[in-house]
């Protein structure tokens, strides 16, 4: 058919089936230059005559294809578009307010994403990884390895479930095993160096030094309390077990410092010589003073570089009370015993004087 028969009808050229009234073909007047063009190899154009590929579309503002659902076979209906244009390639969800989930800008390089039978790579079209993203300077920005259950980011050999490497020097590893021990763990020139994990099945955070033997710091689960180098902390704060470590120092749960003070935790036992403990007790000067950060909060006591060398430490920055506990307690003992000595000294002059007084001849 060409035209319609009616005055003022369309204006095409058709092919219809006039059994089923029906036209499959249809090209209206106006139609644009190589709207349609068929090469002898089969390769269609649409809107160009040299088509290099099996379908070419050519337009001048972004060539796009739709795909449309109408719902005339009871499906809900959906239009999807694939277009592109200078901005980017997309996928546009029509029908969901021309959402863009999908695209791709000109100049990405080749292989920024492919799809293996057995895994995914991002811009490394050679990885032979599960999934891998490259970055512009770390060779491996993400890397999973799925056959070992590992994650590397910064690195395709993750020694732990997550491993982060943030150069040849320092990496981190995240685990968990078996649901007995999962934690940090940090390396330094590849060789595992501390360990921050939960601790077994009772759940303890246990902190690992570098020899990855002895316990800088647990914290039981149970009741919160905190170790030291002690793994079983009795009390809130527990410092060590012997006198390598801290002595099982610990605050009680009164909140109470108590220092480890065992006869088996000491060496060079000597007694503190009485003149000494005085000359330190005369020579301290209690003070008032606040801390620069407690600026209203007022103490009283000592400052630790104007205390005598028998109470001081060795870097003169702080003081230990037990020390000038110590001194003062000797102190107090060697007055006590002049107090003692001096009435002794006393009831026997008394009893010296009631003798002679008993002998003196009354007096009229």
């Amino acid at each position: 058919m060409i035209n319609d028969t009616s005055n003022g009808g369309g204006e095409y050229f058709a092919v219809e089936d006039s059994t089923a009234a029906r036209q499959p073909f249809r090209i209206e007047a106006g139609a644009r230059v190589n709207a349609l063009y068929v090469e002898n190899d089969g390769d269609v154009g649409l809107g160009t005559n040299n088509p290099v590929v099996n379908m070419h579309i050519v337009d001048g503002n972004t060539p796009t294809v739709r795909l449309d659902q109408d719902g005339s076979q009871g499906f809900t209906p959906q239009v999807w578009d694939v277009a592109g244009n200078e901005a980017n390639f997309f996928i546009r969800d029509v029908t969901n307010g021309s959402k863009l989930p999908f695209r791709i800008t000109p100049n990405t390089p080749t292989s920024a994403i492919r799809m293996f039978t057995d895994h995914i790579a991002i811009n490394d079209g050679a990885a032979n990884y599960d999934t891998q993203i490259k970055g512009d300077n770390i060779a491996n920005l993400f890397y999973v390895d799925a056959g070992n259950d590992k994650v590397g980011i910064g690195t395709d050999t993750p020694l732990e479930r997550v491993h982060i490497k943030f150069d040849a020097n320092t990496t981190i590893g995240i685990d968990g095993g078996a649901g007995l021990e999962s934690g940090f763990w940090f390396y330094e020139n590849g060789v595992r160096k501390w360990e921050i994990y939960k601790q077994g099945a009772s759940d303890n955070l246990n902190f690992f030094s570098q020899d990855l033997v002895s316990s800088v710091m647990l914290i039981q689960s149970t009741d919160g309390f905190v170790g030291l180098r002690n793994t079983t902390p009795g009390f809130p704060l527990t410092v060590g077990t012997n006198n390598t470590n801290g002595n099982g120092a610990h605050v009680t749960v009164g909140g109470v410092w108590t220092n480890g003070s065992s006869r088996e935790f000491k060496e060079n036992i000597k007694d503190v010589a009485a003149l000494e403990a005085r000359d330190v007790v005369m020579n301290l000067k209690p003070v008032t003073y606040n801390y620069k950060l407690e600026p209203g909060e007022e103490y009283v006591g000592f400052i630790a570089e104007d205390v005598p060398d028998l109470v001081a430490t060795s870097s003169r920055k702080y003081l230990s009370p037990m020390d000038i506990v110590s001194v003062v307690t000797k102190v107090v003992q060697d007055h006590q015993q002049t107090i003692e000595r001096q009435q002794e000294t006393i009831l026997a002059l008394s009893e010296r004087l009631e003798r002679l007084e008993g002998q003196s001849p009354a007096q009229d």
